[in-house]
Formats: C-alpha cells, structure tokens, sequence
C-alpha cells in the first residue's frame, strides 16, 4: 500500500515538472525590420527594428544582449553595431549600423546578413533557445540617382509643355476679345436702322481713334500752343524743352520789372512834352537879351 502511495506522488511531481517546463515559453521575435529578403534597406543610417512578444529591456541582461547581435557583409566582414533600448517600448530593441566609413554607409545593392544569437534573454529569464538570421540587400543608391535626374527631366518637361499650353490658351483667348469686338455692319444696320455703309464708315473711324491712341503716347500733344516748346521722354517721363530763351510776357505774363517801368514812364514824358510843344514865342529869347 505505501509502495503504491509512494509510486503515485512520484508520477505527479514528475507531471507538475513537465508542466512547469512546458509553461516556460521561450522568446518570440514578432517582427522585424528590414524584412527578410528585402532589397529596399538604405545604404546610410541603417536601423534594425526589431519587435519581440515581452520585455527585453532590462539592464540586467543588456551586456550579454548587445554581444548576441552581427551583422556581416557579402565577404564575411563584421560591421560594428550599436544597441538602443527604451523604457516607452520595452519590447522593441533598435540595432544601429555603424560601419567605418560613416560617410558612405554600408555598399551600395550589396547583401548583408542579420544574426540574433539565441542566448537573447528578456526580462522574465526566457531566451529566444534558436537563432534568428535576417539576410537583405541594400538600395542601388546609382540607380535611385538616375531614376531622380529622369523624374527631374520629367518634371521640367512638363513645365515646358504647362507653360506652352497656358501661353496657347492665353493667345486663343485674346483672339475671341478680338473677334467678339468685330462689328456686323449687317446686323447693327438691322437694329439701328442705319445703312450699311454709315455703319462700316463709323467702325472705320472707331478703328483709326484706337490705332492713334496706340500710336500716340499718352503725354503727347500737351504742349499748348507754345511753338517753341518741344516734348521729349527721359527716363520714361515726358519733359519739355524751349528752343531758345524768350520774354516773360510770351507766356501770357503782365509781371513789369522796375527797369522796364521807368524806361516806359520816361518814354510817355517825352512823347507827352512834344506833344504840347514850347510856350515861348520865337525869337522872344533874342529880342530880350538885345535891349539889355
């Protein structure tokens, strides 16, 4: 009897044990960037993400993490890698490329391959027991090159072909004005009443005021009736230019200077003393001095 009681604890713990085991899950990667195969990865400033399904973020674990990452080339060669973790996203482990020529990146359309060692332990002690291999393949940075100067030619050409159109379309419009602004004589006679051609020889002097105002700049003809003046333009302004000097009452101006006003006083004197002539009677003067 104890034999047996003894045999049935011994099958139960040894079931409890294998339960236990079963309930310890190992780590699972969910997602991952690049994805395997893809051939999009740029060259510069590559990230992997990956996304694992619980917290892998504990710094108790990090230093044997980070060692669990490589990244080899198509020839073997290890790039250098750095390891980012953040307390927003525990369950997300970023991997940064940092190969030697920073400049240039990783080789441009060149196969690199991604290893996850499966001694990546999370938070909780699971590890993720198989290794994880991404293999990608870089941009061909050449072709993005060409591909952007053909969008480019492209793009300029289409600029050209707009601009055409919108010049061809402007210069159709400008047409129609035109052609809605032609008179039907036929037809203004008809509602008018006026003969056809009184209404041809009236369009005929409407068309000859707007080729003159065309002609005509919009200044000219301003001078008056001054012969002397002439218009210019300087400088896109119209100015006026006397061709020789001229008094100041051509103008039109009554102004007197004193010169001019003494010389007429002493003019209107004189003409006034010879028009009274002298009182004396003649030879009055002679006969005096002789009987003295």
């Amino acid at each position: 009897m104890r034999k047996s009681i003894g045999v049935f604890f011994a099958v139960l713990l040894a079931l409890f044990l294998s339960t236990a085991v079963v309930f310890a899950e190992e780590l699972r990667l969910v997602n991952n960037y690049p994805e395997e195969g893809s051939r999009s990865s740029p060259p510069i400033n590559l990230g992997i993400k990956l996304f694992f399904d619980r917290d892998v973020a504990s710094e108790q674990y990090r230093e044997q993490n980070e060692s669990g990452f490589k990244l080899l080339d198509d020839e073997g060669k290890s790039v250098p890698l750095k390891v980012l973790y953040t307390a927003a996203e525990p369950n997300y482990i970023l991997v940064i490329a940092e190969p030697e020529d920073v400049k240039n990146g990783l080789g441009s359309d060149r196969e690199y391959r991604f290893e996850i060692s499966p001694d990546l332990q999370a938070t909780d002690g699971s590890m993720l027991e198989t290794q994880k291999v991404i293999t990608f393949r870089t941009r061909n940075t050449s072709m993005d090159m060409n591909i952007n100067m053909v969008l480019m030619g492209l793009m300029f050409v289409g600029m050209l072909v707009f601009s055409a159109l919108s010049m061809r379309r402007q210069a159709k419009k400008t047409a129609t004005a035109d052609d809605k602004q032609k008179v039907n004589p036929y037809k203004v006679a008809k509602e008018t009443g006026k003969s056809v051609a009184a209404v041809v020889a009236k369009e005929e002097k409407r068309k000859q005021r707007v080729a003159s105002r065309k002609k005509t700049p919009p200044d000219a003809g301003k001078d008056g009736d001054d012969p002397a003046a002439e218009s210019a333009f300087v400088n896109g302004r119209r100015v006026k230019r006397v061709k020789g000097p001229r008094p100041i009452s051509a103008a039109g101006s009554s102004y007197k200077t004193g010169r001019k006003a003494a010389a007429e006083q002493k003019a209107r004197a004189e003409a006034e003393r010879r028009a009274k002539g002298t009182t004396k009677p003649k030879g009055q003067g002679v006969r005096n001095r002789k009987k003295k």
